[in-house]
């Protein structure tokens, strides 16, 4: 079964997608941003979802996981402003999707499966 990280301060939402993703992947969250490295770094996880608006820091920790010697795919979700627009077009090229809220749980969930279970040919 593959393993998800989440991460979003909205302990809500992490508690609705554990119990909606949880029949079909090892789902584990988390509210700590700053533990994010330590969990990627245990390489137990095959993707990290990320909700939170993109900053420094988060692009800081994409950064790091691109980079990395076994880079995992990162989507992040988060409410669009104008003032994000700069930072949107900066996490683009680190990440594997973004999703806007009110996002499309279906689209979400199929991007999901896209990356974890490409289509071979």
């Amino acid at each position: 079964m593959k393993n998800i990280l989440f991460y979003s301060p909205d302990l809500n939402l992490l508690n609705n997608l554990l119990m909606y993703f949880n029949d079909r992947y090892s789902v584990t969250t988390t509210t700590n941003l700053s533990a994010l490295s330590k969990f990627i770094a245990s390489r137990e996880f095959d993707m990290l979802i990320i909700d939170a608006e993109p900053n420094e820091r988060v692009e800081k920790i994409c950064r790091e996981i691109k980079n990395s010697d076994d880079p995992i795919p990162v989507l992040l979700t988060y409410v669009f402003t104008n003032q994000l627009k700069t930072a949107d077009k900066n996490i683009r090229c680190l990440i594997e999707a973004v999703f806007y809220k009110p996002f499309d749980l279906k689209e979400v969930t199929d991007k999901i499966g896209a990356i974890l279970s490409p289509v071979k040919l």
